[in-house]
């Protein structure tokens, strides 16, 4: 595995802070239920980020950053708006994504961030159902709130998406759910089953419905289309381990930036590095809390592609892939990823 080869995509976490309190959120202890101990609250350093911005993703090649929360909620960051102002000003190319609960700022700050973005980007917004039944799941967060900040982004010109996680308590309710999200101005509706261990549900497929775009919008589904293809063009003409591994984030030439500017090869091993106590054996915990090993992979002290280069992701990671020697893997990916290969149907 050759890490610092191409990387298209960094899924990035700007902040440990969230407004909301996620029935199944890595943040918090799945014992007591509490904040995790080691997860220092943080926003992502503008410094830091100002010079990714005009070093380290260019020389990598980045095309696409996707704002995930996995540690917080992106739009928590104080500075979130001015600093994507300040990356597509110095990568005019670049396709920004940032999933959200968007039950907290203004409807002004929406319609700002939907000037900020180009027609790359898109925002999705992750609404578990309607008023009597998204803050079940959703808890903290309002029903309301993240409504009317949709419809500000989405009547300024904005890219949004709808994401419907389905529960038992709420699967009646997607059709009626996939109206509003038209009625309300989205791109997209997009209804997912959940894979919490604790929340099941008797839906079986996933659902995505490509609403009537409007007039805005038609430039960048055709960029969109034509984006992809590219990426996979990339991915395929680069070697063959990328094609056969089960390792998602490698396949896909994407890594994954925490708040605290570590660079880590996957949200899995990410979310593990501060106290995440679900997956992987106690050996593999210590070594990814090691202060040393997190001064290597810190943006502080090295570039992307210098880390990328570092003997524990081709040589110790690598190997561990290969060999299914590390357990977190083999329970997010590799195990997963056997179970499909040799089903008669899809997993």
């Amino acid at each position: 595995m050759q890490w610092d080869q191409v990387i298209l995509e960094i899924q990035i976490d700007m902040t440990t802070y969230c407004n909301a309190a996620c029935l199944a959120c890595a943040r918090h202890d799945s014992v007591t239920g509490e904040l995790h101990k080691g997860l220092k609250l943080q926003h992502f350093d503008r410094q830091l980020w100002n010079r990714l911005c005009e070093e380290d993703f260019k020389e990598i090649g980045v095309k696409t950053l996707f704002f995930n929360g996995n540690w917080g909620d992106a739009c928590m960051h104080p500075d979130l708006v001015p600093m994507i102002e300040y990356c597509l000003e110095h990568n005019p190319e670049m396709c920004i994504k940032i999933s959200t609960n968007g039950s907290l700022r203004t409807k002004k700050w929406w319609t700002a961030l939907a000037n900020v973005l180009n027609w790359r980007c898109n925002v999705v917004f992750c609404i578990d159902g309607l008023a009597d039944t998204h803050e079940l799941y959703r808890e903290k967060t309002s029903y309301k709130k993240v409504i009317e900040n949709m419809r500000a982004f989405n009547d300024a010109g904005g890219y949004g998406i709808w994401m419907f996680t389905v529960f038992d308590h709420n699967i009646h309710q997607i059709d009626e759910a996939a109206k509003l999200a038209e009625e309300y101005g989205c791109a997209v509706f997009r209804a997912r089953k959940s894979n919490s261990n604790d929340l099941e549900n008797k839906k079986g497929d996933i659902m995505t419905a490509d609403l009537p775009i409007p007039e805005q919008h038609k430039k960048r589904k055709k960029f969109k289309e034509i984006w992809y293809a590219i990426d996979n063009d990339v991915i395929r003409g680069f070697d063959e381990e990328r094609k056969t591994t089960p390792c998602v984030f490698y396949k896909e030439a994407s890594v994954q930036i925490d708040p605290y500017g570590t660079l880590w090869p996957c949200c899995w091993i990410s979310l593990n590095s501060f106290g995440h106590d679900k997956w992987g054996k106690p050996n593999e915990t210590v070594q990814l809390r090691d202060t040393t090993l997190k001064d290597r992979l810190n943006l502080e002290h090295r570039s992307l592609k210098e880390i990328l280069k570092d003997p524990w992701y081709n040589k110790e990671l690598a190997g561990g892939i290969k060999n299914k020697t590390w357990s977190l893997c083999n329970e997010q990916c590799i195990g997963p990823h056997e179970r499909k290969e040799n089903a008669d149907v899809d997993f």
